[in-house]
């Protein structure tokens, strides 16, 4: 899958590598894969591997998303987060995004996802759709209002 959306010329493949003086081959510690829409960008993967989770790989890939967004451009980066997956909801919130919507079924096995934004501040007034908190996501499932 990654090489068909990477031949595309508007999704984009970063890799991290880890450094080491006078190493032959520098072993890719972080991934991310991520596709440029008009007015936002759209995180499509992000991966670190488990020797270097909470080493500041990850906050490093995703800073450097953030310094791609402009007020004149890409305003917002979008994720995808799985229901299941809390660490990286936590670790997408520690980042600043914020949950903007749920999807039930959204991925082939059937789990649910969370998804997630971070929007770069207006110089508008235009008012700002508030997160969802967990209450209302709880009660968006209890009474079914994803079918």
């Amino acid at each position: 899958a990654f090489v068909k959306w990477l031949k595309q010329g508007h999704i984009i493949g970063m890799v991290v590598e880890h450094y080491e003086q006078m190493a032959l081959v520098k072993p890719v510690v972080g991934f991310m894969v991520y596709e440029l829409h008009d007015d936002y960008i759209e995180l499509l993967n992000i991966a670190v591997s488990k020797a270097h989770i909470r080493t500041g790989v990850g906050t490093a890939m995703i800073d450097k998303l953030i310094t791609k967004l402009s007020a004149a451009k890409r305003k917002e980066l979008h994720i995808n987060v799985p229901e299941r997956r809390l660490n990286a909801q936590m670790f997408m919130k520690k980042m600043g995004l914020k949950a903007t919507g749920v999807s039930r079924d959204w991925y082939d096995n059937g789990d649910s996802c969370f998804h997630m934004a971070l929007k770069l501040a207006s110089e508008t007034t235009e008012p700002t759709p508030e997160p969802l908190t967990c209450e209302a996501i709880e009660a968006a499932f209890e009474d079914d209002f994803f079918e």
